[in-house]
């Protein structure tokens, strides 16, 4: 289950799969309103990413779940979400199925939501609570874990 430490890499695998499929199975994309729909998403949700990023970046340290934080990211989208990152990757997932058409794509949504709600952010959270004690506690009486 290290795996699941990475988000990146199992969002990365869930993704796959739906994507494995459609290239088994017809291959063709249909050019119309899903499709850009799906093309603008998934770069407003990279842009996002980037974005994100560069506050860990600003605040020298890492945004990697396996690395003892130096900081606590609280600004930026970091006011209105204390996951920005997990919901720009949840949006391409939906990109992706606008873009697909395929179901598989909003089922590793899904799964990636669930593992990385069930899983994963408790683990952060267990951390950063660890260790930023009263910074973390006042963090999460304003701020949402998702929205």
């Amino acid at each position: 289950m290290n795996f699941l430490r990475l988000p990146f890499i199992y969002w990365l695998l869930l993704n796959l799969i739906p994507f494995i499929g459609f290239e088994l199975h017809s291959g063709s994309l249909k050019m119309g309103f899903f499709f850009y729909l799906g093309l603008l998403t998934i770069t407003t949700s990279g842009i996002w990413l980037f974005y994100c990023l560069s506050f860990f970046i600003k605040q020298k340290t890492s945004p990697n779940p396996n690395h003892t934080p130096r900081q606590l990211v609280t600004n930026g989208p970091y006011k209105i979400s204390r996951n920005p990152m997990y919901l720009g990757f949840l949006d391409i997932s939906i990109g992706l199925f606008f873009i697909f058409g395929n179901w598989g794509f909003l089922g590793a949504a899904i799964a990636f939501y669930f593992i990385t709600d069930r899983y994963t952010i408790i683990r952060e959270e267990k951390i950063l609570s660890e260790l930023f004690p009263q910074a973390w506690q006042q963090y999460c009486r304003h701020v949402r874990r998702w929205m």
